[in-house]
Formats: C-alpha cells, structure tokens, sequence
C-alpha cells in the first residue's frame, strides 16, 4: 500500500520511459497519491496491473494515471474518487488521461465517484488506441462534458480505434466521440 505520496509527475509511482522489460503490479493499493500529472501513476513503459486499487488519488490532469507512452493492462480492480483539477477543457480523465503514443486495454475494473474540474472525459479521456471491457462506470461528476469517456484524435488521419464491449453505466450518453475522426469505431 502506497499512502499520500505527492510529486509532480507520477505521485506514487513514475514507470519511466526507457525501462527494459514489462512493469507488474499484483494486488496493490494506492491511496491518496497526489501530481501535477498522475496523481497515483505515470506511464512511459509497459505495465500490466492485476487486482490493483486507486483511492483518492488527484492530479491536474490523469488524476489516477497520466499514459503519455507505453502501455497500460489492466485487469481487475477499482479506481474510486479519482479528481482532476485540470485548466482547460483541452486535457481531463480523472482516473486515465492518454495521448503522446500511450495505450490502455482494460478490463473488468470497476470506476467510481471520478470528478473533473474543468476538462472533457470524467473519468478517461483519450487521443490513442484504447480497449475497454467489462468495466463499471458509476456516480462520475464533471463540469465541462459530464461524460464518462472522451474520445478524441488530433489529425484527421487518425487511425487508433476505441473498442468499447460490455460495459456497464449508471447512466446513458456516457461516451463522446470527438472530431476529427477517419475510420469507424470497431465499436462504441
């Protein structure tokens, strides 16, 4: 268990770009980490995360995880009153916030009571690759485009695909697809 740790990249944890090998965390909690990024996590490397809790962590932006490169595998687990006091409405996700050349393939994690403050996507917000499954989106609150994941590209030949299957939401109009967009959603 990691407990209020604070830092401007990564609060509790910073996977660094360059690392060899693939980053494994099994049965972890993180609990009240704070960054100006990631307030639990930073992630420029291959991680893969099993049966792993992030509970009241808050950043800038990424309030759990700030993806920038690498990849994020997660399986089991829950992130709960994930914050993010972002600026602009630009940046957001108070749990995942991706982009450079970050990915995320989750499954069966359950998310609850995310808050954004100001930006798009209460609890992911994304501009790369990302593959959702089987997760629990509950009581998320935002105040600019209160909605559960945000899923935008920065080029109009943008060719990642957001898959989205057997997800569950507390409420409808849960996910946005943002413009520019080229290829079709394999599903959303």
């Amino acid at each position: 268990t990691f407990m209020q740790a604070n830092d401007g990249f990564g609060g509790c944890l910073y996977f660094h770009i360059g690392s060899s090998g693939i980053a494994i965390l099994d049965h972890v909690v993180m609990r009240k980490c704070s960054a100006s990024h990631g307030g639990c996590g930073r992630v420029e490397s291959m991680t893969k995360f099993n049966n792993v809790s992030a509970l009241s962590c808050s950043a800038g932006n990424g309030g759990a995880f700030h993806v920038s490169s690498g990849h994020v595998e997660w399986k089991t687990g829950l992130i709960a009153d994930a914050y993010s006091r972002t600026g602009s409405h630009l940046f957001g996700g108070s749990a995942f916030r991706i982009f450079g050349s970050g990915s995320l393939t989750i499954e069966k994690v359950r998310f609850l009571r995310a808050f954004n403050l100001n930006g798009l996507g209460t609890t992911v917000f994304t501009e790369n690759r990302a593959n959702i499954t089987d997760c629990t989106f509950i009581n998320h609150k935002g105040t600019d485009a209160n909605v559960d994941i945000f899923y935008t590209s920065k080029t109009e030949t943008e060719t990642d695909p957001l898959l989205l299957q057997d997800n569950h939401f507390d409420r409808t109009g849960g996910v946005v697809v943002g413009l520019p967009r080229s290829c079709a959603d394999e599903a959303a």
